[in-house]
């Protein structure tokens, strides 16, 4: 005898919306909920969810904000409830400025600014340096460099490639 069992996360959007303007950018929005979960499958069929989270999402400018759970719980079950500004606790996402103390008139790309702390900074600021017209991170100069176009799908490149990397057609 075997079991077929899975642990997978699941997305719900709720039968919900209701216009607000909105915290994040000011305009007049349509607010949506959604319910994120964690469930358990026995032979594909969901048998217990755990691990409920509701976020609300905004129409104007896609801002994502926590829910109280037992706001969210409400809304599952079809309760009216009215949601309001102070209910929304926003979420930081990709989307958000990386810079904590972000100031307007410090220029971050310069070698000034010694704000990047983690190995993924200081890559990606090595990649914005070579954007703007200094070295490549390898040492080569941005203007050594040459790049090379697929004439089949149109993919640029800089690398010594003999072969297109996205449609295999020969460079």
């Amino acid at each position: 005898m075997f079991f077929i069992m899975g642990i997978n996360t699941g997305r719900k959007d709720l039968d919900f919306s209701q216009m607000l303007i909105c915290p994040s950018c000011g305009q007049y929005g349509r607010i949506t909920i959604y319910m994120t979960y964690t469930v358990l499958s026995l032979f594909f069929i969901p048998v217990f969810k755990w691990n409920r989270h509701y976020y609300a999402v905004s129409s104007c400018c896609h801002r994502t904000w926590h829910l109280d759970k037992d706001m969210g719980r409400r809304i599952l079950r079809g309760e009216a409830v009215s949601i309001r500004p102070e209910d929304l606790d926003p979420v930081a996402d990709q989307y958000t400025c990386r810079y904590q103390n972000y100031r307007p008139d410090m220029d971050y790309r310069s070698d000034r600014y010694s704000g990047y702390d983690s190995k993924a900074d200081q890559d990606m600021q090595q990649e914005e340096a070579w954007y703007i017209g200094q070295d490549k991170p390898d040492g080569r100069s941005s203007s050594d460099t040459h790049v090379k176009v697929c004439g089949q799908c149109g993919y640029r490149t800089d690398e010594d490639f003999a072969y297109c990397p996205k449609c295999g057609n020969k460079l």
